[in-house]
């Protein structure tokens, strides 16, 4: 926790922090519930808003073995690398606050209290008319990796916490299978395939 302080959250090991965080609420509902209100508050009020250079390892991941024009246009058509960190942390956040139900396990309640706030921060990030320019949102590829990740991660606490959703976000949540890019169509319809055919073996 002490490598979140909003002092340092864009350094490069901060993402890294983040996904570590968030894997303990999937593992220990219980601990993370004691940090849920923390992290919550840091990825929505800090870390969105935070910008978040290209690593090294962020350049060798999106390396191409291409002719140079090709990679160019590519790289053009890829996701900023804050952009992707930043969806990457939804994701992670989500699946923290609605881990997979066991047998009797009722979720703390410490951890179902910061879940409306974070809704109306997905429920932002759903909108198509606003650009998102404050968190780093550069490019239509940004916004549609950002759209497709707020949507997946609202399905993610509909497993949990659908009762808290208010049947508005539900609406906009839905609207992606409408979404001018055909990427966060395609993704969140197999997300959406997914947990139907969970909930219904179970």
């Amino acid at each position: 926790r002490r490598a979140l302080a909003p002092s340092a959250v864009a350094d490069m090991t901060t993402p890294s922090a983040v996904q570590a965080l968030c894997g303990v609420g999937r593992v220990a509902p219980e601990v993370f519930a004691e940090h849920a209100d923390f992290l919550t508050t840091y990825l929505t009020e800090n870390y969105l808003h935070a910008s978040i250079e290209e690593s090294d390892m962020d350049t060798q991941r999106g390396a191409w073995t291409t002719p140079d024009s090709q990679q160019q246009q590519q790289q053009q058509q890829r996701p900023s690398a804050g952009v992707r960190h930043k969806a990457a942390a939804l994701k992670a956040l989500a699946r923290a606050l609605a881990p997979e139900a066991q047998a009797g396990q009722q979720l703390p309640a410490s951890t179902c209290s910061v879940v409306p706030p974070f809704v109306q921060t997905l429920d932002r990030l759903l909108d198509l008319e606003d650009d998102l320019g404050d968190i780093g949102v550069e490019s239509d590829t940004d916004g549609a990796l950002m759209r497709g990740a707020a949507a997946k991660a609202l399905l993610r606490l509909g497993l949990r916490h659908d009762s808290r959703i208010p049947p508005p976000v539900w609406i906009n949540g839905a609207l992606a299978m409408q979404d001018p890019m055909q990427e966060v169509r395609a993704g969140f319809g197999a997300k959406v395939a997914s947990y139907v055919q969970l909930l219904t073996a179970a």
